[in-house]
């Protein structure tokens, strides 16, 4: 007698499942520390709480990753979100700090503008082309970007060192004793040189995924849209 052959089938991921992976619930906390640090962010008391919900909410930018990984819950879903949390948070910390520095607003403006543009580009390029990410897989990656995304150290460096700028810059503006302590000053203009590198890779990537999209229009012959 032949064996027996099992006809089931695994059981097909629905969209609340997406919804709940472990990994997107945490960007989601992500939202709520962003948001709730706000609230404190200009407060005389309890300015200080900003600063530690904000880096709360950075820090578990690592872990929604590895929790993705380790679980196989990877998701373009998640990936979205995390693309969301990542613009939502700089963009909240560029306008405070265009509050708290007006002489230099129009920089942290543009950092503002730079940031969600160039990765709104990104994402979109990866979206059309079907990669797995946006973080630097497209075969025609300009120099720069592929060694941002490619490069741990490079990526490091700059990842790191702008968030560590934005937290600094923010304790220095709620703190006079710290806008006059000169080696208060000179970390913050070391961490703000390396934001800047940030921002011009930045340019770079706007550029790149201006370049793909335009190309995958000519391609596909995509030229009239309903806007």
């Amino acid at each position: 007698m032949p064996p027996k052959t099992s006809t089931d089938q695994p059981a097909k991921t629905t969209e609340v499942q997406v919804l709940f992976y472990v990994p997107n619930l945490i960007g989601y906390s992500r939202f709520l520390f962003l948001i709730f640090s706000t609230y404190f962010a200009f407060s005389e008391k309890y300015w200080v709480i900003f600063p530690i919900f904000y880096a709360i909410a950075s820090l578990l930018d690592i872990f929604d990753g590895m929790a993705a990984r380790a679980l196989n819950q990877c998701s373009r879903y998640g990936a979205a979100l995390d693309m969301i949390c990542d613009r939502a948070q700089n963009a909240t910390v560029f306008m405070l700090l265009s509050v708290l520095y007006p002489s230099f607003d129009f920089f942290f403006y543009m950092c503002f503008i730079l940031d969600f543009g160039s990765h709104w580009f990104q994402f979109m390029t990866t979206a059309l082309s079907k990669a797995e990410s946006h973080k630097g897989k497209n075969k025609d990656e300009i120099f720069i970007i592929d060694l941002y995304y490619n490069n741990k150290l490079f990526f490091s460096t700059l990842v790191v060192g702008s968030e560590v700028c934005i937290v600094v810059l923010y304790v220095i503006g709620m703190t006079p004793f710290l806008q006059t302590f000169l080696p208060a000053q000179i970390l913050g203009v070391i961490l703000t040189a390396i934001l800047s590198t940030k921002m011009l890779v930045n340019v770079f990537q706007w550029w790149g995924g201006m370049q793909r999209i335009i190309k995958y229009d000519l391609e596909h012959k995509t030229n009239a849209y309903s806007y």
